[in-house]
């Protein structure tokens, strides 16, 4: 659990719930699709404000990205940058 930890906090996270929403993002997004957060707030089983949150702070330190939907202007579609990842 220690060494989970360590690598946790060097690639960026700092909690446990971060990690958690961006491993949701990462899975949902892994047919290199971006996902909506809805779907992300899904597959992590969290509130959909509490993904919206998570979210925007990984995208400000560069762990995910947000993009327009391709065919819906009011949705953020989100990838998961695993190339960041030590």
């Amino acid at each position: 659990l220690r060494h989970a930890l360590v690598t946790l906090r060097a690639n960026g996270f700092t909690t446990l719930r971060e990690a958690v929403v961006f491993s949701a993002a990462a899975a949902a997004t892994a047919n290199d699709e971006p996902a909506s957060v809805e779907r992300i707030s899904r597959v992590a089983k969290e509130p959909y404000s509490t993904v919206s949150r998570i979210l925007e702070d990984l995208a400000a330190r560069g762990l995910v990205e947000f993009r327009p939907h391709p065919r819906d202007a009011r949705v953020k579609v989100v990838k998961a940058n695993l190339s960041v990842l030590k």
